[in-house]
């Protein structure tokens, strides 16, 4: 079957989340890390515009991976003979990624209404929430990778290399002092991983057209 307009998109979805997930980092560098009120407000205040923007960047990165997260089931689902393992795994390690940004973006665009208002009790709980909102996103991308890259060397959705590669990323993150590494390959394997599976759509539709037709009979 020829990949619809749709389908095309959802791996493209991954490139164009690594890209916004890359701008809220830039947007944001240079928070505080640290739960003291008056450092999140002196910098909040300073630099608001970039927080919001930042935010969105953020918001519009869950938006994204929720596409590709379908977009990865899909490529999974396709190489596997039977039930659906592989692939509602990696489907739920996608959502649930997809939700903690949006959640870490809330947190954030709440912060930043504290930081207006001035409400010093608010701004130190939000600083607290939101310096462990890294916690749930790890979880789900430690999900999402080893399933995509378990399920990708099972089925061969992906190429070998990559699937291993995911697969260390996914075990790194599971020991807790690896997040930071996840973190920060996390735009990289978003935008690589989507343009494989991109150029895969593209090279299986070249396939199907130079296919020789049926003989007739």
């Amino acid at each position: 079957m020829t990949p619809s307009r749709f389908d095309r998109f959802l791996p493209l979805a991954g490139v164009l989340a690594g890209l916004t997930f890359t701008a809220f980092n830039l947007l944001t560098l240079g928070a505080p890390e640290t739960n003291d009120a008056h450092a999140t407000t002196v910098w909040g205040a300073a630099h608001e515009t970039r927080v919001q923007i930042g935010a969105f960047m953020l918001a519009y990165t869950a938006v994204l991976l929720a596409f590709f997260a379908a977009g990865v089931r899909k490529a999974v689902r396709s190489g596997e003979p039977g039930e659906s393992t592989y692939s509602s795994v990696v489907f739920a390690g996608g959502l649930m990624t997809a939700v903690t940004a949006g959640s870490w973006a809330t947190l954030l665009l709440a912060q930043l209404n504290a930081v207006k208002d001035g409400d010093r009790a608010a701004i130190q709980t939000l600083a607290h929430l939101t310096s462990l909102a890294w916690l749930p996103w790890l979880i789900g991308s430690v999900v999402l990778f080893i399933s995509v890259g378990l399920g990708g060397m099972r089925t061969a959705s992906l190429p070998r290399w990559l699937a291993i590669a995911t697969l260390v990323l996914g075990i790194v993150g599971a020991t807790g002092v690896g997040g930071y590494v996840v973190y920060i390959a996390m735009p990289f394997w978003l935008i690589v991983t989507g343009v494989v599976l991109h150029g895969r759509l593209g090279a299986d539709e070249r396939d199907q057209v130079d296919a020789p037709a049926p003989a007739r009979v």
